[in-house]
């Protein structure tokens, strides 16, 4: 298995033109190719989640998340099952105006898909500038709890009890207070994460220089994952014309 370098910045590049090739649409490619970036900065495979959809879609169909309860005392989001790659950014904007208008703490989004996906672009949002917390359940039943507050971004990975969390897989609960009421509605109690076994702990410092490395040091990239990335970037370049380089300066 051979790798190659690839700087933060030509990553972002190729990022950008396979998203573009793949969606067209601007607003959403961009937002959809920083998304990879910090998900492949940080480790968790925004790479290989693109491609992986790409795999299984020939084309780009947009599904509209659906706010299912808009209710003060539970705002519950069907994701349908869309990869959070590409709505993200969707997702983020309906969270912060439904906590805005509802002056809720809790939300929950079943139906999900690469939930990590999400972290991005709500920890951006200036309504989760003080504290944010995201808890998932993936199909091996390990629930993952990344939270951020003063000292910066934390993330648990906990063992679950498979029988009892069945109907909770593919389930989002973001909250965006320390100490949030209960809620009645049952999907708001995703698990009790102090009767679970830790797994995993990321702290802080590890996000920061993790960071750091990837800005100083690139991404090393599988040779045939960075191939099949580019042949599909390079769809969005044009053919060198005498058109073309009339209009390069516009």
């Amino acid at each position: 298995m051979k790798f190659t370098r690839v700087s933060n910045n030509e990553l972002r590049a190729i990022l950008n033109n396979a998203c573009e090739a793949f969606i067209s649409n601007k607003n959403d490619f961009e937002e959809t190719a920083s998304t990879i970036l910090w998900l492949e900065t940080y480790d968790f495979s925004g790479i290989d989640m693109f491609l992986n959809h790409l795999d299984q879609h020939s084309e780009y169909n947009y599904i509209q998340p659906k706010i299912i309860d808009n209710e003060h005392a539970s705002l519950i989001i069907d994701g349908k099952y869309e990869c959070h790659i590409f709505n993200a950014h969707l997702i983020s904007d309906i969270a912060c105006t439904l906590f805005k208008k509802y002056e809720n703490e809790g939300l929950a989004i079943i139906n999900s898909k690469n939930p990590e996906a999400l972290v991005p672009k709500l920890i951006e949002s200036k309504l989760f500038k003080n504290y944010l917390s995201i808890n998932w359940m993936d199909e091996n039943y390990l629930s993952y709890l990344f939270y951020r507050n003063e000292n910066g971004s934390n993330l648990i990975i906990y063992k679950t009890d498979s029988e009892l969390n069945e109907k909770y897989i593919n389930t989002v609960v973001i909250n965006n207070k320390n100490s949030h009421k209960n809620n009645e509605n049952e999907i708001f109690k995703l698990n009790d994460l102090n009767k679970l076994k830790i797994i995993n702990r990321i702290q802080p410092e590890h996000f920061r220089s993790i960071k750091q490395q990837k800005l100083m040091d690139g991404f090393y990239m599988e040779n045939t994952k960075l191939n099949k990335l580019s042949s599909i970037a390079n769809n969005v370049l044009v053919e060198s014309s005498e058109k073309s380089r009339l209009g390069a300066g516009e």
